[in-house]
């Protein structure tokens, strides 16, 4: 697992009234949009809560303006960890309970260990000074049926990592996936269900569903299957819309079965953001059919050019031989006329 060789002594540096509106370019901290990209990378991780509960207790570390957390129903109560101060004060209008703008700052607090139903923190533990740390601290906040649902970047084995290099530099962490198994397998003493998601035209990222309760492995183990399966005719309609939530809107893997499928996900999840996220997608695929259909045609005239060169070159040979023998015949006439000659 890559990390920063000099970590800043205050990482609140980073996280400044501009953090959710930075702005577009190479190296630029914070979100160019926030608005528009939590809409569809985060409604995979809310049908996920709203799958493993109807209601409860739910912490959302690095909650930003509370985008998660207010599309929960009511029947959650909802708790957010946010640095920016900014987004914190958006998040408590918006109804949630912003307890601190630090995680660590909960540390040792006997108020929230054991609190928690479910605790998300999506693009998150990649910011801290302690990776380990945040999960662990995590873990000892939920409740032992609980689960940790996170999110980090990815530095892939086999996709391009230059994303990850180029921007985004406020990352403490840059994870891979032997040293993300590592913590869970070896240090956590926990069950999970995790894996590599690759977000076409983008980067890698990691997501992870974790819990201490071996009965509600055999849940997240489950879910976890529902969101990377590619067949989805066995599915019931709530975990079709998991699937393409995950895989089309939030990693722009999309199949013509999938697209069949959307009116599943958008029976119940239609939003401006969202329905521009699809209009990328289908602008991508579009742009991707007409290059193809353009080398086609190139490929159609270049083999129709070879053709006829290949019609040309065979008459060519045929002329070849035709003068061939006809100058074979001429030399035999010469060597008869040659022979009668007195």
């Amino acid at each position: 697992m890559g990390v920063l060789q000099d970590i800043p002594e205050d990482l609140g540096i980073f996280y400044g009234g501009d953090y959710y509106k930075a702005g577009v370019g190479e190296g630029k901290d914070g979100y160019s949009n926030y608005e528009f990209t939590a809409e569809h990378s985060l409604l995979w991780a809310k049908l996920c809560v709203k799958f493993l509960r109807d209601s409860g207790d739910i912490l959302d570390v690095g909650c930003a303006d509370g985008h998660l957390l207010a599309n929960l129903p009511t029947q959650f109560n909802r708790y957010g960890i946010e640095a920016n101060y900014a987004a914190s004060l958006q998040a408590t209008r918006r109804g949630i309970q912003v307890i601190s703008n630090d995680l660590f700052s909960l540390s040792g607090c006997e108020e929230w260990i054991g609190k928690f139903d479910i605790i998300t923190s999506v693009a998150t533990f990649e910011h801290l000074k302690d990776f380990r740390g945040g999960v662990e601290l995590c873990l000892s906040m939920l409740k032992e049926d609980g689960v940790l649902l996170f999110e980090v970047p990815l530095l892939s084995d086999w996709a391009d990592n230059d994303t990850w290099f180029s921007s985004s530099l406020e990352h403490v962490y840059y994870p891979t996936l032997q040293g993300l198994e590592w913590l869970l397998s070896n240090e956590t003493g926990t069950y999970f269900a995790s894996g590599e998601v690759h977000i076409k035209g983008f980067a890698s990222n990691y997501i992870a569903f974790v819990t201490k309760s071996e009965s509600t492995f055999r849940r997240i183990n489950s879910l976890y299957e529902v969101l990377t399966r590619s067949d989805l005719s066995q599915l019931s309609d709530e975990e079709c819309a998991l699937n393409l939530a995950f895989n089309v809107g939030h990693a722009f893997d999309v199949t013509p079965d999938r697209v069949l499928m959307l009116p599943k996900l958008l029976k119940t999840e239609t939003s401006f953001h969202f329905l521009t996220r699809l209009t990328h997608l289908w602008h991508a695929d579009a742009l991707a059919s007409a290059r193809l259909h353009w080398a086609l045609d190139t490929l159609d005239t270049a083999n129709e050019y070879g053709s006829r060169q290949s019609h040309e070159v065979v008459r060519l040979i045929a002329l070849s031989r035709d003068l061939e023998q006809r100058v074979t015949f001429l030399e035999n006439k010469l060597r008869e006329t040659a022979r009668l000659l007195p």
